[in-house]
């Protein structure tokens, strides 16, 4: 398979108030299927979506939306206007090519997701590279 996921999909996640355990299947050459288990936060940093060609201010807007804030909860959360974010939003819209915020959400989570797998995949790589020269 060339290093790709089989199933990047968690077979199993549990919510621990705002924490979560997942259990994902993952698929990749030279290592073979291994379990994964990972226990994660919300997301707070917005870092990682400014690779889809937003500014930060852009970056922690979307990063709102996709976590499911309306206008005037994030506005009110970034200290800025209900009407910048709007502004915000519509460049946003422009920059990622879509039409709304589930658009916008659905890509943002997917590239979210896209980031975190490459992260479990280097740490399992790393972990199978020291257990092979141990």
């Amino acid at each position: 398979m060339n290093g790709e996921l089989a199933n990047p999909e968690p077979v199993f996640t549990k919510l621990l108030g705002e924490d979560q355990l997942q259990l994902r299947l993952i698929q990749s050459e030279p290592f073979g299927r291994m379990l994964v288990m990972s226990e994660s936060r919300p997301l707070t940093s917005a870092k990682p979506l400014e690779a889809l060609g937003l500014t930060p201010r852009q970056a922690e807007i979307l990063l709102h939306v996709a976590q499911g804030g309306g206008n005037e909860e994030i506005a009110r959360r970034l200290h800025i206007s209900v009407r910048t974010v709007q502004k915000h939003l519509e460049s946003i819209f422009k920059i990622l090519k879509v039409n709304s915020r589930t658009g916008a959400s659905h890509l943002a989570n997917a590239h979210l997701r896209t980031v975190i797998m490459a992260i479990l995949m280097a740490a399992a790589g790393a972990i199978g590279l020291i257990s092979q020269t141990c």
